[in-house]
């Protein structure tokens, strides 16, 4: 989940980027696939935990809060005026892939040395390990990022997560992304021989607009709503789920979250679309190497024809 850029936090330096990390108490506190419960133990009880690991946890959070990675005022284009929005108004700021190893127990400093020269070739940054054993199995134990600032990846014993963030330099993803990363996902599983028992596809997009809360609110209300008590919104947010077969007869979650935000002071309307299998096959599900590939490269399609249901060309 992707934070509004504004606020008391920090700023988190990921590659050559610093941008704000200021989480909502409203984001932090949503049980969600990309939440991990080691962030609430960290913002509730960060007392009782030793200073090392604190701090450890502390960077991993920034970092993973820091993924909107739109640099500066100047790579971000002026913002709109509210008006009909489509498929087409939309930028994307973000795209992860996840897959996730309930049974593995990993270590960041072996891993290193296996994962072979695709891996260091993208990642080509000093990675930050961390040493076994002192951090719950959803916390990141090796965290590795690219020289440009557009790619990173957490390995944690039980996920793996895998991003391209837009930056000043790369503004729109690589029309291969989505088979590259299937094929470094593919490799730590064969490297680990790893049991991979769910996997996610989360896609964020923004568009500016002068005035975002006054436009989803009238956007997604009918006008008695909008009249009041969504007249003068600073802040809006709708959010729907369902379950359902992507064309490949995959069962999946599709969350979708249409927000307020800011990016490098200016508002927009933030986008986060969500697919993701089933929770409750974790215990059984074993995905192969062929339907890995199948679900990742049916996503970017699946999330497009989505986005138009919320944002179509036209509104009878």
């Amino acid at each position: 989940m992707v934070s509004d850029l504004d606020g008391p936090g920090g700023a988190a330096v990921w590659g050559e980027t610093s941008v704000d990390t200021s989480v909502p108490s409203s984001v932090r506190d949503e049980v969600h696939h990309t939440q991990t419960p080691w962030l609430g133990l960290l913002t509730r009880n960060g007392s009782c935990l030793k200073p090392r690991v604190a701090q450890y946890l502390t960077y991993c959070w920034s970092r993973r809060y820091s993924l909107l990675a739109l640099h500066n005022s100047q790579s971000v284009p002026k913002p709109l005026p509210e008006k009909h929005l489509t498929k087409r108004s939309f930028a994307v700021a973000k795209v992860q892939m996840t897959v996730f190893t309930p049974d593995e127990e990993v270590s960041a400093v072996k891993l290193v040395a296996l994962l072979g020269k695709a891996w260091h070739a993208r990642f080509d940054q000093e990675p930050t390990v961390q040493p076994p054993g002192l951090l719950p199995p959803d916390v990141p134990r090796l965290l590795w990022g690219s020289s440009s600032g557009s790619y990173a990846c957490e390995i944690a014993s039980s996920r793996l997560n895998l991003y391209w963030a837009r930056t000043k330099q790369s503004e729109h993803p690589p029309s291969d992304l989505v088979s590259a990363f299937v094929e470094l996902l593919i490799d730590y599983k064969t490297v680990v021989n790893a049991r991979v028992a769910r996997l996610a596809f989360v896609l964020t997009r923004y568009v500016l607009v002068d005035n975002p809360g006054h436009f989803l609110a009238n956007h997604f209300c009918k006008d008695r709503w909008a009249r009041a008590p969504f007249n003068r919104p600073e802040s809006f947010e709708l959010h729907a789920h369902k379950v359902y077969q992507l064309p490949t007869g995959l069962a999946v979650n599709s969350w979708v979250r249409n927000r307020t935000g800011k990016a490098s002071g200016d508002p927009i309307v933030l986008l986060e679309q969500d697919l993701n299998t089933l929770s409750e096959e974790v215990n059984s599900a074993a995905f192969s190497d062929a339907e890995i590939k199948g679900f990742f490269e049916a996503c970017p399609a699946e999330a497009d024809a989505i986005l138009s249901l919320y944002y179509p060309e036209v509104i009878a």
